[in-house]
C-alpha cells in the first residue's frame, strides 16, 4: 500500500465516522442553508453573462457533497425546473445524511451517487453546465488529476464553483497540525481528538492560533467532525494565489472571477498611501492579487468560478435587471435607509464586505423596488416620479441609478440579468 493510498483510506474512514459538515436532517424542516457559490443569479452573471435562467435545460453536479448545503441549496433553487441535479461523495454516511435531507424537503430532482472523484470518469456521465466542487480538491492525494477529470464533465459553456484553502491565512492551523501529528502519532481517533481538545486549551497566548481566534471556528461550530478536519486531516494543501493560477493553467482552466470575499484580493482595500497604491498599480492583476493577499493574511480559502474559456461578467445597461444577493434582508434594510436622515450614510454589511451606503432618494427608491423584476430603465422611470426627483432629469437619474448599481456590484450585494 502506497503513502498515498493509506492516506486516502485515513481520510475516507474519518469522513465516515465524522461526516462535515456535521448535520441534522430534521433541521431541514425549519432553515435552509444557503451556500455563497450556488446563488442561481451570481452563476449566471459571472459564469453565462447574467443571461441563463432557471426555467432552462441545466445539469449540475456536485462532486465530493459532503452532507449536502450545496446540493440541497441548488435543488431548492431548481426545484420544479427541468435541471437535474448529481451528489457525488465516496463516504455513504455523508451521502445518506443528504439524501435524509432531500427526503424531508421533498426534493426528487437529485440523483445520488457513492464514489470518489479520482473514479468519475467510470461512471459514464453525461456533462454538466455547472459543477460545484467546494472543499474537496485539496483533500485528495492528487489535485490536478481531480481538477482535469471535473473539467473533462463540462459542456462547451460549462463552469465550475470550486473552494480550495488559501496558504497564508491558515499559517496557524497548519502549526496545530504539525502539532498534533507530533503529539498524537498513530493513536486512534478519538484519542486524538480528546487530545487536540486540551491542547487547544493548553495552548498560551503566544501560539499564532490562540491570536487569530476569529479566523477558525470549524472546531467551535461543527462539533467533532469541524475539529478533525480542521487539525486532524490526512490530506490538507493550500494555495497562495500564484499557486493557485499556476494550478488551475495546468488544467487549462481559466479563473473566472472569486466570488466570496472578493474585495479582499484588491490592495486598495487595505492600503491608502498613493506611493504605495501607485507601486501596486503597476503590478499585474495576478501580482495585486497575490499582494492583497499577502497583505489581508485572513483570506484562509479561495472560491471562485473557473472554465476553459475566460467569460466576461453580466454587463450593465438599461435592460439589466438587478437582483438583490441572498444575504441582504432587504425589508429591514428598507425600513433603515427610510428611517435615516437624507445626506447620512447607512452601513450595508455582509460576510466579506462592508459599504456606507448615501441616503438619498435614488438609494432608498432603489432598493424598495429591488427584487420586483424591473430593469434600470424601469427603476429610473418610477424614481423619477418620487416627490425629491422630479425636477431632475431622466438622464441623470438613470446616470445615478447605473452608478449604484456598479457601486452595489463590485462588493456582490447586487448581480446582473440580462436578456437571453
Amino acid at each position: 500500500m502506497t503513502d498515498q493510498t493509506a492516506e486516502s483510506d485515513q481520510l475516507q474512514a474519518m469522513y465516515e465516522a465524522l461526516p462535515y459538515p456535521a448535520r441534522d436532517p430534521e433541521d431541514e424542516r425549519k432553515r435552509l442553508v444557503r451556500t455563497g457559490l450556488d446563488f442561481l443569479p451570481k452563476i449566471s452573471h459571472y459564469c453565462h453573462g447574467g443571461r441563463w435562467q432557471p426555467d432552462q435545460p441545466w445539469r449540475a453536479l456536485v462532486a465530493g457533497g459532503g452532507t449536502g448545503d450545496s446540493l440541497i441549496f441548488l435543488a431548492e433553487q431548481l426545484r420544479g425546473s427541468p435541471a437535474e441535479l448529481v451528489y457525488l461523495d465516496f463516504s455513504k454516511t455523508s451521502l445518506d445524511i443528504a439524501r435524509r435531507r432531500a427526503e424531508i424537503r421533498g426534493l426528487e430532482n437529485i440523483s445520488f451517487l457513492q464514489a470518489s472523484i479520482l473514479e468519475i470518469d467510470k461512471l459514464d456521465l453525461a456533462p454538466f453546465d455547472y459543477i460545484n466542487c467546494s472543499g474537496v480538491l485539496h483533500h485528495l492525494p492528487d489535485p490536478l488529476a481531480g481538477l482535469v477529470k471535473l473539467k473533462q464533465l463540462l459542456t462547451p459553456t460549462g463552469a465550475l464553483g470550486l473552494m480550495v484553502y488559501a496558504r497564508y491565512g491558515r499559517t496557524a492551523v497548519y502549526q496545530v497540525q504539525d502539532l498534533m501529528r507530533l503529539l498524537a502519532g498513530t493513536a486512534d481517533q478519538a484519542t486524538k481528538i480528546a487530545l487536540t481538545r486540551k491542547m487547544l486549551d493548553a495552548l498560551p497566548d503566544s501560539n499564532w492560533f490562540k491570536r487569530s481566534p476569529d479566523l477558525h471556528t470549524d472546531h467551535l461550530q461543527h462539533g467533532d467532525a469541524g475539529l478533525a478536519d480542521l487539525f486532524l486531516n490526512p490530506i490538507d494543501r493550500a494555495y497562495s494565489i500564484p499557486e493557485l493560477y499556476a494550478w488551475l493553467a495546468e488544467a487549462e482552466l481559466h479563473l473566472i472571477e472569486f466570488a466570496d470575499h472578493k474585495l479582499a484580493y484588491d490592495p486598495a482595500l487595505y492600503v491608502t498611501d498613493p506611493t504605495l497604491l501607485r507601486a501596486i498599480q503597476q503590478k499585474q492583476k495576478v501580482e495585486q492579487q497575490a499582494i492583497a493577499e499577502l497583505i489581508s493574511g485572513a483570506i484562509i480559502k479561495h472560491t471562485f468560478y473557473a472554465a476553459a474559456q475566460p467569460r466576461p461578467p453580466a454587463r450593465l445597461d438599461n435592460q439589466t435587471v438587478p437582483v438583490a444577493a441572498f444575504e441582504l434582508n432587504l425589508p429591514r434594510l428598507v425600513q433603515t435607509i427610510s428611517q435615516a436622515a437624507r445626506g447620512a450614510s447607512v452601513p450595508i454589511e455582509k460576510p466579506g464586505a462592508r459599504i456606507n451606503l448615501p441616503v438619498n432618494p435614488i438609494s432608498v427608491g432603489f432598493f424598495k423596488y429591488l427584487d420586483q423584476g424591473k430593469t434600470v430603465a424601469d427603476l429610473a422611470a418610477i424614481l423619477q416620479q418620487s416627490p425629491g426627483l422630479r425636477a431632475a432629469s431622466a438622464a441623470w437619474v438613470k446616470d445615478q441609478v447605473l452608478a449604484l448599481c456598479e457601486l452595489l456590484a463590485r462588493a456582490e450585494f447586487i448581480y446582473y440579468r440580462n436578456g437571453r
